[in-house]
């Protein structure tokens, strides 16, 4: 994300900010397959992609850049 956004997850949900301004951009909530899901981890594929392991075993990914537009 070439350190212009920075990605949280408190629980079960994925929140994308903006690292310059610190102004939150979207949030998404990942699949989940029980109440209790969690986000376990966070990172980028080779695509620039954001992914996410949860406690469910569920691995996704979503582009980010449809969500902004350019800095």
């Amino acid at each position: 994300m070439k350190g212009n956004y920075l990605t949280t997850s408190p629980t079960s949900v994925v929140t994308l900010w903006n690292a310059n301004s610190g102004e939150e951009i979207a949030s998404w909530e990942i699949k989940r397959y029980s109440s209790d899901t969690t986000i376990l981890s966070i990172t980028l594929n080779e695509d620039v992609d954001v992914v996410t392991l949860s406690s469910d075993g569920v691995l996704q990914s979503w582009d980010y850049r449809a969500l902004v537009t350019p800095l």
